[in-house]
């Protein structure tokens, strides 16, 4: 049995309702797993083969973050957030022969630190995987008309929030480049 260890994060996280914590909880109970793990208010462990997820928020417990050991995965939600300095302490934590860090974010500015790092000058080893709306089998009409809606509307709009664009500047920027 493998034993994998996955350390998901998020920037603020004030409930753990809020991560994905609830996305796994949701799909091992549609699968009918749920005798097989045991979640508990702040992790997810599976009872056979002792794999787990944890759950933290970057900001307030970046120094706990850090001191984890035998990390397999490293799983950044909304890592648009994500600071260069925060990256030079999350980067090391994960030194695990074989480990990941899984990096999952909508681009804001293209000035923001996760983009320029890891979409602009891709690090070696890193595989970059873009995922848009069109890849989802399960939007819903409802959506799918609300998106059509929004790139008749306004295509900048439509390029930045649908298909994962990244706005070259701040809507407060009185000269964009």
């Amino acid at each position: 049995a493998c034993k994998i260890r996955f350390l998901c994060c998020r920037q603020f996280q004030n409930k753990i309702s809020e991560s994905v914590y609830t996305l796994l909880k949701l799909q091992i109970e549609r699968f009918g797993l749920s005798q097989e793990f045991a979640i508990t208010e702040n992790s997810i462990l599976h009872k056979r083969t002792g794999s787990e997820f944890l759950f933290y928020g970057i900001w307030r417990h970046i120094d706990e973050i850090k001191s984890l050991e035998n990390i397999d995965i490293l799983w950044i939600e909304e890592a648009h957030n994500l600071t260069q300095e925060q990256w030079e302490i999350l980067s090391p934590t994960i030194r695990k022969e074989g480990s990941q860090i899984w990096i999952i974010f909508n681009p804001r500015l293209s000035t923001d630190f996760v983009y320029r790092h890891f979409i602009r000058n891709t690090p070696p080893d890193t595989l970059v995987r873009k995922i848009n709306y069109d890849e989802n089998p399960f939007l819903s009409r409802t959506m799918l008309d609300l998106i059509e809606a929004t790139k008749k509307e306004d295509y900048e709009t439509y390029q930045h929030v649908y298909l994962g664009e990244p706005l070259e500047d701040s809507d407060g920027v009185l000269i964009k480049r």
